[in-house]
């Protein structure tokens, strides 16, 4: 966390008005939130004279803008970053996002992925965040973008992209339906065969007995409760409900530990090293956004 007295924030103003880039900059990032009075006229007002001392702070006017919002400050990031998306990835890969989510312009695809396409080889991260917001702005008409990106990611083992193409090989979305293909892809990355997703392919491949098996021996919630599910709509009421019930109690020791994850994550940003919280033992299937490019 960022903290400034009164006096500091004075003494910085009066720097930055003289031309102080280092001045002007982390007052930039101390009205951007690093504090408790978040103010993005202010953080604006001081990104824009850090720009103006040093081109170098176009990112931080960039997100000032942003989130500010006024009238024409979204207009103007863009401007920015045109201006130097050629020599800057970080603000070439705003840029294509943008165009993608529609943020501040017309939403397009197409000329976003083309802004963003040399930045993306050899960088699974970046992969990642445009498929992410290819997928959430504009899934059904960039359907063939997906498929490629999702493509490239299968290829360096990426859990999420694995999981996602294996989607559309079985439900033939831009390609022919193709359920061993579904099923290989989950096969080929580490902890595929806990998805959900690949028991349901096996059985309906019909490969019963290989996904009753998996799903026997599984410690994963989800997994426990889909075959509590199956045997006892298959006759066995009790032995389903009781794992029904050791699936209730396994949900509730993953809800558990991931409060106490929550828990210890918010004492370690008060300052406090006393607490160590368990891990989760079970799997999550989906992640969240990658980080941002830089």
């Amino acid at each position: 966390m960022l903290e400034l007295t009164k006096s500091q924030v004075q003494e910085m103003a009066a720097k930055a008005e003289e031309g102080d880039y280092t001045s002007a900059f982390t007052l930039s990032r101390y009205y951007m939130g690093l504090n408790d009075n978040v103010n993005w006229i202010e953080s604006v007002k001081w990104a824009r004279k850090a720009y103006e001392i040093d081109q170098k702070a176009v990112m931080m006017l960039v997100s000032s803008l942003i989130h500010r919002a006024f009238e024409g400050d979204l207009k103007e990031a863009l401007g920015l970053l045109e201006k130097h998306a050629a020599t800057n990835r970080r603000a070439r890969m705003t840029l294509g996002l943008m165009h993608i989510e529609g943020s501040g312009t017309e939403r397009d695809v197409a000329k976003g992925m083309e802004i963003v396409g040399p930045i993306l080889r050899g960088r699974q991260d970046l992969i990642s965040k445009v498929a992410s917001e290819v997928k959430r702005s504009d899934p059904n008409r960039s359907v063939d973008v997906l498929f490629g990106l999702y493509t490239r990611l299968a290829r360096v083992k990426d859990e999420t992209g694995t999981v996602q193409l294996s989607r559309m090989y079985h439900d033939g979305r831009s390609t022919a339906k193709d359920l061993d293909k579904a099923i290989s892809l989950l096969e080929g990355i580490e902890g595929g065969t806990s998805h959900i997703e690949y028991l349901d392919y096996l059985m309906e491949r019909g490969d019963m007995d290989r996904a009753m098996g998996i799903m026997e021996s599984s410690d994963d919630p989800q997994v426990k409760s889909r075959y509590a599910r199956i045997v006892y709509d298959g006759g066995d009421k009790a032995r389903g409900l009781e794992l029904m019930r050791e699936s209730a109690e396994a949900q509730a020791g993953w809800l558990t530990d991931y409060m106490n994850q929550v828990k210890g994550s918010r004492r370690r940003r008060n300052g406090s090293t006393t607490y160590t919280p368990r891990s989760p033992t079970t799997r999550r299937t989906t992640s969240g956004w990658p980080s941002s490019a830089k």
